[in-house]
């Protein structure tokens, strides 16, 4: 007996018998049909959103500044969201990141990875040890909603190496805050970033060092990031997806 054989039985029963479904992308709407044979009229795609009260751009940097020493985070700092685990890709990030370092000592910034430690953690911390990067990539634990966007808004740039997503909320929010973005090149990134970030193999640390020296060194591309990204997050927003996802219950009702 598997653990995951009742998670799959209930996935179909459940896809089955539902008169719509809700996908948060359309990669994620092309999985279900190819794993499990849902007829695609079925399956409605309603985008995540972000709350634009908080992940914007903040012009107090004398309180973002404080906001960051509170935690305390050394500037320049290149920034990761989400959760501390193997399927984030970190491990990888950590090696591109010490092969950024030794390539190109220049270059000053630090690596900031914000986000609750989960499967795979400790192997990431071997890697920083390895290394030698304790002083060089920081991972200041939980932070307040309240706080996140000024340390958004303190990074120099973000990076988004994950292996698989289904949205990634914390791309849009960087974009939000005027960050010039590397992500993986997974499509549903090229679905959600467009050609507001700049991509990297996820499994190519070579690759993936030398786009982040890119990002962190190129000031016109990191001027044309900006502002496509700003103008990308435009797109996504809780009020959209309420109203959309409103909009399938209705068609549920009738």
């Amino acid at each position: 007996y598997e653990p995951t054989t009742y998670l799959d039985w209930s996935t179909k029963f459940a896809l089955r018998h539902a008169k719509k479904i809700i996908t948060v992308s359309q990669f994620t709407k092309n999985e279900l049909i190819n794993a499990y044979r849902v007829a695609p009229e079925k399956i409605m795609v309603v985008h995540n959103g972000y709350d634009r009260n908080y992940y914007r751009i903040i012009k107090d940097q004398e309180k973002a500044i404080q906001v960051a020493n509170g935690y305390g985070l050394d500037f320049p700092y290149l920034l990761y969201v989400g959760r501390l685990e193997k399927k984030k890709n970190i491990p990888l990030l950590v090696e591109a990141f010490a092969l950024l370092k030794e390539r190109h000592p220049e270059i000053k910034e630090k690596l900031v990875l914000i986000g609750q430690a989960s499967f795979g953690y400790d192997e990431i911390k071997y890697i920083i040890e390895e290394y030698d990067l304790d002083q060089e990539v920081v991972m200041p634990g939980w932070i307040s909603e309240t706080d996140l966007p000024y340390l958004y808004n303190c990074a120099q740039a973000f990076v988004f190496p994950s292996r698989h997503e289904g949205f990634g909320i914390p791309v849009i929010q960087a974009l939000a805050c005027g960050l010039p973005t590397a992500v993986s090149d997974l499509p549903v990134m090229r679905e959600v970033a467009g050609e507001a970030v700049i991509y990297f193999d996820k499994d190519n640390k070579e690759e993936m060092a030398e786009k982040l020296f890119q990002l962190l060194s190129d000031q016109k591309l990191r001027d044309k990031l900006r502002l496509a990204g700003l103008e990308q997050a435009q797109q996504f927003s809780w009020e959209k997806c309420a109203a959309e996802t409103l909009k399938v219950l209705q068609t549920v009702i009738e």
